[in-house]
């Protein structure tokens, strides 16, 4: 029998008590597995115009047929599919043939990652690195939506972008409404006194356990103390979390007009753009990520929507077409107007008045995928779409053929970087080469 092991094996019930406090233990070696944490830092200096970025995921891709222009560089000239984006060629850089970690159903999960969650392994998203450096700056750190509710967390399909340091999803929210609500629906002075009730109340549960914490690390090998650190400094992240929105509790919400969602049957992605547009405007967030389709069926809300407009298929089951004409055409018909969309919500940005500029000059917004080829099934042949940004020092390139010897790990590390977010290899889980020089 192994002594020395049993001189530090724990029961999975042990807690850390301490001062009348008392912490449920996560599973340890020596008793399970754990989970890592993440930590924050950096500011932005004051006064500063802010930059922002919008990550959008739209799952089975594009028709490669109609969304590939001829010609490359400034000179180009907008396939149908994408036809729609004309009034922003000039700020806009078209990628084609960029490539994923992995593609198909449940890849959106790399996206930000650049992790492979097939392998066991789950990154931490870029996001999450952007919004360390703006702590405490704006009431959401990471506006987090989908076209889903649910994580799809160790399911067929994924409904976030957004993972932490410690591997986990962040559950997003996909009622346009309930957004609205949370940015700028004042609160009651009932809801205000709660909130600042239970703040005051709940302190800091580490502050307690502190000294049982040290004893219980003297008693661990070395990969547990290191789990437990990161264990503590989840909890302490969460306290920190709770601290900011007390702060922010005090200030004032945004006063803005009220949406009108009484077509929204029809308009949801334009409902839902309106409010990231706000959110952006006011400053409640500098980042928003949201998973428009998904990388699995295209989301019912999404089918439902094309059904409307008389598409006799769903997203899916058109881009395993087998090469019928019927079904690509309708499949671009499909591009070009959720394209609309996606250009109603850049003209929004477009139309906010900035300093010497706009919104949209000082946000970086993607559109991109997982989901390449003429099957949209393939992690090769990805398109993406970056516009804005120009006050971030972007300088847009037009057209830029790929030929899948481009990883999408350049392009997300291009934009982290103009965040102002210092990278080493390990960002995105080494799958990148580098940034995007076209666009410096």
């Amino acid at each position: 029998m192994n002594t020395l092991r049993r001189k530090w094996m724990m029961d999975r019930r042990a807690f850390l008590r301490g001062s009348g406090a008392m912490i449920a233990l996560p599973w340890l070696e020596a008793m399970g597995v754990n989970r890592t944490s993440y930590s924050k830092a950096g500011e932005l200096a004051a006064g500063e115009i802010p930059p922002r970025t919008v990550f959008t995921f739209w799952g089975m891709g594009m028709n490669p047929f109609t969304a590939t222009p001829e010609q490359t560089g400034l000179d180009y000239t907008l396939p149908e599919s994408v036809k729609p984006l004309e009034p922003f060629r000039k700020e806009t850089t078209l990628f084609t043939g960029l490539h994923s970690v992995i593609g198909g159903h449940s890849s959106s999960h790399c996206f930000l990652t650049g992790v492979d969650p097939h392998k066991g392994k789950y990154g931490t998203s870029a996001d999450q690195l952007i919004a360390e450096r703006q702590e405490g700056k704006t009431r959401f750190p990471v506006l987090v939506l989908s076209c889903t509710r649910q994580t799809g967390f160790g399911g067929l399909g994924d409904g976030t972008l957004s993972w932490t340091r410690n591997g986990t999803p962040i559950t997003p929210e996909d009622r346009p409404q309930v957004v609205f609500d949370r940015l700028f629906r004042p609160d009651s002075p009932a809801e205000q006194a709660a909130r600042k009730r239970h703040a005051a109340e709940q302190g800091s549960v580490l502050d307690g356990v502190r000294e049982d914490a040290r004893a219980l690390e003297g008693r661990l090998g070395a990969a547990d103390r290191a789990k437990l650190g990161e264990y503590l400094a989840s909890i302490r992240d969460v306290e920190n979390q709770l601290a900011m929105d007390a702060r922010w509790l005090a200030k004032p919400k945004p006063e803005v007009a009220p949406i009108d969602y009484a077509k929204a049957k029809l308009g949801w992605f334009r409902s839902m753009f309106d409010v990231m547009a706000l959110a952006l405007q006011t400053d409640s967030t500098r980042l928003v990520t949201y998973q428009v389709r998904d990388s699995l069926n295209g989301t019912p809300i999404n089918n439902n929507t094309i059904r409307e407009r008389g598409v006799p298929w769903d997203l899916h089951t058109i881009t395993h077409n087998g090469g019928e004409e019927e079904k690509l055409r309708w499949w671009t018909k499909i591009d070009a107007w959720q394209m609309e969309d996606w250009v109603y919500f850049l003209s929004k940005l477009k139309n906010m008045p900035e300093g010497n500029g706009t919104v949209l000059d000082h946000t970086l917004a993607l559109w991109g995928t997982t989901n390449g080829g003429p099957a949209a099934h393939y992690k090769k042949d990805l398109p993406a779409l970056l516009t804005g940004g120009s006050a971030l020092g972007i300088k847009h390139a037009g057209h830029v053929a790929c030929d899948n010897q481009v990883p999408l790990g350049n392009l997300i590390r291009t934009i982290t970087a103009k965040m102002g977010v210092p990278l080493d290899d390990r960002f995105y889980g080494g799958a990148h080469t580098g940034v995007i020089k076209q666009l410096s």
